[in-house]
């Protein structure tokens, strides 16, 4: 009779809506990608790899759509892109930068709409379009 008591309130108290990590790896072993998920479904941050190990890109979501921010690297590990997601639509600054880590170009959005025009950097830092 405890046994049973005991089992069925395990099973009460038991929370499917944890956060895991699904992983996969490269032939050689080498981590592919990273995605937590929660219920099955992408929830949080999602990492990917290249074969050689250097992190590609980084995501993140909130029930399976993008939501925060999107950033992806240089293989010398410096920032390529980054910009910020709110329920599946750019919200904020998108940047583009080049492999030195200046900045290449801006791009404001809200909600999905671009506001203005975008903004570009020569590799030198030098204004080049507005």
């Amino acid at each position: 009779m405890i046994y049973i008591l005991f089992l069925f309130m395990g099973c009460t108290f038991f929370d499917s809506n944890e956060k895991y990590f699904e992983k996969e790896y490269h032939e050689n072993g080498k981590i592919k990608y990273e995605i937590q998920k929660k219920n099955d479904i992408m929830h949080g941050v999602a990492k990917y790899w290249d074969e050689n190990g250097f992190l590609i890109n980084e995501v993140e979501y909130f029930n399976n759509t993008f939501h925060g921010l999107w950033r992806e690297y240089y293989k010398n590990g410096k920032l390529k892109y980054s910009v910020t997601y709110q329920y599946g639509l750019k919200d904020g600054y998108e940047h583009w930068f080049y492999e030195n880590g200046q900045k290449k170009s801006e791009t404001s959005y809200n909600k999905g709409e671009i506001l203005g025009d975008t903004i570009r950097w020569n590799e030198d830092g030098g204004l080049f379009y507005k």
